[in-house]
């Protein structure tokens, strides 16, 4: 339920400078939003509510989306290393890929268990430089 508030908050903050722009000035747009909502006796708030939530939801998602923004591929190999890959995620890469998991596969499933991108890609990195530096040995 705070989820569903907490969009439709964040939609409201996102929406209303553009009803502003559109009412004519934020006074108009203070005036449209009363009107739409009180002369209605608050039937207005059925159009509004679900408005505020989707601009709501659509902002948070585009903003989660910024958060977890993978890595370039064309940035360095040096630079990505920097990134310590967690322990626990490199295990289970190891074991994933010794069962015969493919790369994908194991991108996939760790993103859905809330695993950031970068993450990933960092450990990713490690295991491949690691595999690497064994064999020029």
């Amino acid at each position: 339920m705070s989820r569903f508030f907490g969009r439709v908050g964040v939609g409201i903050l996102v929406s209303f400078p553009f009803t502003c722009m559109l009412a004519g000035g934020v006074q108009d747009g203070f005036a449209l939003l009363a009107i739409s909502i009180i002369c209605t006796a608050g039937i207005g708030l059925v159009a509004w509510i679900p408005l505020w939530w989707f601009v709501g939801w659509v902002t948070l998602l585009v903003l989660a989306a910024f958060k977890d923004e993978p890595l370039s591929r064309s940035a360095p190999v040096e630079d990505r290393r920097e990134l310590a890959a967690d322990p626990a995620l490199t295990t289970y890469i190891k074991q994933a890929t010794a069962s015969g998991m493919d790369v994908d596969e194991i991108t996939r499933r760790l993103r859905l268990n809330g695993w950031p991108t970068a993450d990933i890609l960092s450990a990713h990195e490690s295991l491949i430089s690691s595999l690497s530096d064994r064999q020029k040995t």
